[in-house]
């Protein structure tokens, strides 16, 4: 049981001594100390109208009597033969897998990747193992806000071409839309309540969304960050020795001095803060990059940084996640990226840092790398 993923080896060893030495004066004051705040000790929420991925009838626009996007349709049977052998997907592939009961059925796992795993905001078209009804399944950021207001979504899931026409696919579809703007709804199918289903986004997730008798687990990233995601700036971290004379602490971010060319390498120290500590385990964290680069290939400017891990009791030097400027585009002006990975941050049994380097070979190239924010988003709330 993860209760203490809050401190590092040497701050529970010092924690310890610190017991040993005022125990007598101070034995309350440390036991509340350890205890795992809670968000109601500082914030009272407001009362949610309706749980995250449970539809409501009145609002989704769908008759009593009309089935949801993604139920079961009596009497049809997707055939072995048509269907083929099911090979499960290496996460975070989405996936759907058929339930031992009730029969014809399935339980979907649906990620923002391609088909081989790679963060995209659209994904493959994902074959289903039995038929279901088509539709729209629209997942909102603000369940008070009218389900007609495009600009409050964050995801669809289209089942077949978006009617109630029977099917064996769906796809997932999600703001930004791979255009590099993270506020791009341009892939959303039109609105039309008529055959769509409209849930709240769970955070973290996955939204759950049951449509008798399939399940759909939909792991999206909530754009929203936590209260508390574990953040930098370029003033927080660390360059080496060889990087002193060409390095530049500039506001937010670091880069190269005016005039300087050659690589910097920073090091940062990732720390268990609430937000990126938050579920036991995590499925999925969200990593969140703001960076310039102005050579899109990399060839005279690049921003590239890892996210390591080391066991506390068995040591090791592992890469979890790597960020690459190349391919995002270029340009003058900072940009933002923010991808998923399945990391789990388990800070009782490992340590975690980030290597940065920021190279370029021309003077009048930018390679920055401003604010870092990382949180878990999907998973088990700890106890």
């Amino acid at each position: 049981m993860r209760q203490n993923r809050r401190f590092s080896g040497i701050n529970f060893l010092a924690g310890i001594a610190a017991g040993i030495l005022l125990l007598p004066a101070f034995g309350s004051a440390v036991a509340n100390a350890q205890r795992r705040l809670n968000d109601s000790d500082l914030f009272k929420a407001q009362r949610q109208v309706r749980e995250p991925g449970t539809p409501v009838a009145a609002q989704m626009g769908i008759e009593a009597t009309r089935p949801l996007p993604g139920s079961g349709v009596p009497g049809s049977v997707r055939t072995e033969a048509a269907r083929g052998p099911l090979v499960p997907l290496a996460p975070p592939n989405s996936s759907c897998t058929p339930n031992v009961s009730p029969p014809n059925s399935h339980t979907c796992n649906i990620f923002e990747t391609d088909g081989s795993g790679n963060p995209s905001e659209i994904t493959n078209v994902i074959t289903l193992p039995n038929v279901v009804v088509g539709g729209l399944l629209v997942l909102k950021h603000d369940g008070a806000i009218a389900d007609s207001v495009v600009s409050n979504w964050s995801d669809v899931l289209k089942f077949g071409d978006g009617t109630n026409t029977n099917t064996t696919i769906m796809q997932l579809f999600s703001r930004g839309c791979n255009t590099g703007n993270p506020n791009d709804t341009s892939c959303f199918p039109a609105y039309n309540p008529g055959v769509s289903a409209f849930v709240i986004e769970s955070n973290p997730g996955p939204t759950v969304f049951f449509s008798s008798p399939n399940t759909y687990n939909v792991f999206s990233v909530d754009d929203d960050a936590p209260v508390r995601p574990w953040t930098t700036a370029g003033s927080t971290g660390q360059h080496d020795e060889d990087s002193s004379g060409i390095v530049r602490y500039n506001s937010f971010g670091v880069n190269l001095a005016t005039g300087q060319t050659g690589a910097v390498h920073m090091r940062y120290n990732i720390t268990a803060v609430e937000g990126v500590a938050r579920l036991c385990p995590a499925t999925l964290s969200v990593i969140r990059t703001r960076f310039r680069n102005s050579d899109n290939g990399g060839t005279t400017a690049r921003v590239t940084y890892e996210i390591r891990t080391s066991s506390v009791s068995g040591g090791g030097n592992t890469v979890i996640y790597t960020f690459d400027s190349n391919g995002r585009g270029s340009g003058s002006g900072f940009k933002t990226a923010t991808e998923t990975a399945q990391i789990d941050f388990d800070f009782t049994t490992n340590m975690y840092w980030i290597e940065a380097t920021l190279f370029r070979s021309n003077a009048a190239e930018f390679a920055d790398l401003g604010t870092i924010q990382i949180w878990e988003a999907a998973g088990t709330a700890c106890p």
